[in-house]
């Protein structure tokens, strides 16, 4: 009989896109899209350098949740899960366990690593980007079946129960300034109390993943219901970038990771 880690590694295997949410120290709901990789049977994600704040937010959040929730892009093997957690991060400053690994995943998954890392030539020029942070998932509430989402109106929402981290997939029926009413798409009826909640929202240009574009909207969730809204982002995707623009991202990163390299060595 299959196991849960099984089924979990088999979605997230497949998976292009998938989307961790986390509780923070300041009580807040955070949520970030990641590329979810399996090795050795674990799922993981593998973070450079640049993003070391957020494995320090990974490493110490109470609970996690894995939502495999986004069927664009994806592969055979795949479905809808929601797996809970926490994270271990192990560091791979020298960036031997990705190349060895893992690295051929996240090309296959992620093309923006293939104009950094898909020959010799490119890992030798951007050896800055082959360190990772290693987020492992390591299960801890067991594997839901969520339902699956198929185009970026439809969400993520996560909230603070009783019991601790829960989510669930949702569209979103009516909206206003201040309340968002949303509809669970695998039929669960949603009865928050009150609680702290956040509905994350994400678009990406398909095939290239190069744009993205996330909306989050922070509030209470009572019954169905997302009150006291604030947001941020929108889910417009932003123009092609151009020439410039994309020289200022590559520094940037380059940059980041450098600096962040630097500190832990």
């Amino acid at each position: 009989m299959e196991t849960e880690q099984v089924r979990a590694s088999r979605a997230a295997a497949a998976a292009v896109v998938a989307e961790l949410v986390y509780t923070r120290q300041d009580a807040e709901i955070g949520a970030v899209v990641v590329t979810p990789l399996v090795a050795e049977g674990r799922i993981l994600v593998a973070l450079p350098y640049a993003e070391a704040t957020r494995a320090d937010e990974l490493a110490a959040a109470e609970q996690v949740c894995l939502v495999v929730s986004d069927d664009r892009m994806a592969l055979r093997g795949w479905e809808p899960l929601a797996i809970t957690g926490r994270i271990e991060v192990t560091p791979d400053p020298e960036g031997d366990r990705f190349q060895d690994d893992l690295l051929d995943q996240e090309l296959r998954k992620y093309p923006p690593t293939r104009l950094l890392a898909d020959s010799l030539r490119d890992r030798r020029d951007h050896w800055w980007y082959l360190p990772r942070l290693l987020c492992h998932v390591v299960p801890s509430g067991g594997v839901r079946a969520v339902g699956r989402r198929s185009d970026p109106t439809a969400g993520v929402l996560a909230w603070r129960g009783s019991g601790g981290l829960d989510v669930e997939t949702v569209e979103v029926l009516d909206a206003e300034e201040d309340r968002v009413r949303v509809r669970a798409l695998s039929g669960r009826e949603l009865r928050g109390a009150g609680d702290p909640a956040v509905l994350f929202r994400h678009d990406y240009s398909q095939p290239d993943l190069e744009r993205r574009a996330e909306r989050r909207e922070s509030g209470r969730l009572e019954g169905a219901v997302l009150r006291d809204v604030e947001r941020e982002g929108e889910l417009a995707l932003p123009e092609p970038p151009g020439l410039l623009e994309r020289m200022r991202r590559y520094r940037a990163l380059s940059k980041a990771c450098r600096r962040e390299l630097a500190r832990a060595r």
